[in-house]
């Protein structure tokens, strides 16, 4: 899928720098308080955090319709979180907070939309924002890390960057879970997540395929 006129591909480093700048004011003291190139504690998932969360906001564009959020997304997926992993570090932990990734690997069950890495079923990795140097978990916008066995609807694009092979969420709107026999999206006041939020999994398939 190509870029509207004007648009271009954010690598995770771009899309990160802004939430570093956030996080700086968010986190500071307790960035100020430890070795900022100190590694957060060993654990390979997201299943049990050692700090409570920290909600930053990022600069992430924000659609007002589905058909906008579709148009910005390179592949919509129905799928279940396998595995969570921790991946790269951001910022240099002096001028900018350090942040670390978080690698979810996605069990792709059906496409929606777009086409799938190598033109088959199977998984895909996703990587997001993950923690603080100190380990806290980062919730961005409202969406809550992801977490092994979430199940739902991701709306992903590829961020153009050659170093890795991962694909990113579009924003915030772009995730919505399975729970029970409704769908949970980002929390906050958005009007989009809402609309989309108050669908089935089986509805909102139905609203992605048109």
């Amino acid at each position: 899928m190509t870029d509207a006129p004007g648009e271009r591909r954010r690598s995770p480093v771009t899309w990160l720098v802004p939430l570093v700048l956030v996080v700086v004011a968010a986190v500071g003291a307790v960035v100020l308080t430890r070795d900022p190139k100190q590694d957060p504690p060993a654990a390979s998932t997201t299943t049990a955090p050692l700090l409570d969360p920290v909600a930053v906001d990022s600069d992430a564009p924000a659609y007002a319709s589905l058909d906008e959020l579709i148009a910005a997304s390179d592949l919509i997926v129905r799928g279940r979180v396998t595995d969570t992993e921790r991946g790269r570090w951001f910022g240099d932990g002096t001028s900018s907070a350090r942040i670390q990734s978080r690698l979810v690997t996605l069990d792709v069950e059906e496409v929606l939309r777009g086409d799938a890495p190598d033109g088959e079923l199977g998984t895909v990795l996703v990587e997001e924002e993950g923690w603080t140097a100190d380990g806290a978990p980062l919730v961005v916008d409202g969406a809550a890390p992801s977490a092994t066995g979430d199940e739902g609807i991701w709306f992903l694009v590829d961020p153009g960057d050659d170093t890795t092979d991962s694909l990113i969420l579009v924003n915030a709107q772009g995730r919505y879970l399975v729970d029970g026999d409704h769908l949970t999206g980002a929390e906050g006041d958005d009007p989009l997540v809402a609309d989309l939020s108050s669908l089935s999994e089986d509805e909102l398939v139905a609203a992605i395929r048109g």
